[in-house]
């Protein structure tokens, strides 16, 4: 039984070593220190063993490199947006574009809360002060 056992742990072993060497050869360097800390905080059947994570660092601060990337393509992505605007096959389309572009250009427009009141018009302090009493009241009964 023993023997068996040991045979699993061993192939569980070279499976982690196989995995861990797939996903080093995929992932960029930045991550290589996450990985060997993963696969040493594993147990036989590749659980994380308690008290360990299987991300114990956090995530890697990559996040400017990703952002800069992203700017790299504003103009392209500008490009695209106006042809899509000028020469999209569906008004959605189009439309979204366009949006899109102002957006950018001047910012998102302003949204406004439109309050339709029919009666006298209340405060809104007033409302509360209403709520407040209608709460107090039911607590009495």
């Amino acid at each position: 039984m023993a023997n068996g056992k040991q045979t699993a742990n061993t192939a569980q072993k070279i499976h982690l070593d196989i995995a861990a060497q797939l996903l080093n050869a995929h992932l960029p360097s930045c991550y290589n220190h996450i990985m060997e800390t993963v696969i040493e905080n594993r147990n036989a059947s590749g659980q994380f063993t308690p008290g360990n994570s299987g991300n114990p660092g956090g995530r890697p601060k990559d996040g400017h490199r990703v952002a800069d990337l992203a700017r790299s393509y504003t103009t392209e992505a500008i490009e695209t947006l106006v042809e899509l605007m000028r020469h999209g096959r569906d008004d959605r389309v189009r439309g979204t574009a366009a949006q899109a572009l102002l957006d950018r250009g001047w910012g998102k427009a302003r949204q406004e809360i439109v309050q339709d009141i029919s009666g006298p018009q209340e405060s809104y302090l007033d409302v509360l002060k209403r709520v407040s009493e209608k709460i107090a009241a039911r607590k009495e009964d």
